[in-house]
């Protein structure tokens, strides 16, 4: 299954908590969502979370198939298809599906950073608010004894 997003948007459908999925639990999300193919060369890769992936590319996540073992060929039938010279030639929608779910990591981490970089801003006027409440505060009570002391 592959969501394709031919550009970047402002949202995703990556559940906001995606980020806190390690290993058994990463690999059931990414299953459900993209496939047991997909679940099992991030498994085979040691790829253990979205953080992880969000560090890597198609490429390198694909490059394990050029070699031969056991293992590897099992993810050779889940990933690829095999052609007439015995070469193994990986499926488009399992190159889409990678490259889909590093954009859509990529994309959470850009608004969880905007998220916390207004959340500060926020806090920080929050205490300017407040310190300048103090200060006029002050003032007034300056005034205040001025006018009747």
């Amino acid at each position: 299954m592959s969501l394709l997003i031919p550009e970047k948007q402002n949202s995703n459908s990556l559940p906001d908590d995606v980020f806190s999925y390690n290993q058994h639990k990463f690999y059931e999300f990414v299953e459900r969502w993209y496939g047991n193919d997909l679940a099992q060369l991030f498994s085979f890769q040691a790829i253990r979370n979205g953080s992880h992936l969000s560090h890597t590319t198609v490429d390198d996540m694909l490059s394990v198939l050029q070699y031969e073992s056991e293992d590897i060929d099992k993810l050779k039938s889940l990933c690829c298809f095999q052609l007439p010279n015995n070469h193994f030639e990986v499926r488009l929608g399992v190159k889409l599906a990678i490259n889909n779910f590093i954009e859509l990591l990529n994309i959470k981490q850009e608004q969880e950073k905007k998220r916390n970089d207004l959340l500060i801003n926020v806090h920080h006027l929050a205490l300017i608010h407040q310190y300048l409440l103090i200060k006029h505060n002050h003032k007034m009570k300056q005034f205040y004894h001025q006018c009747y002391h």
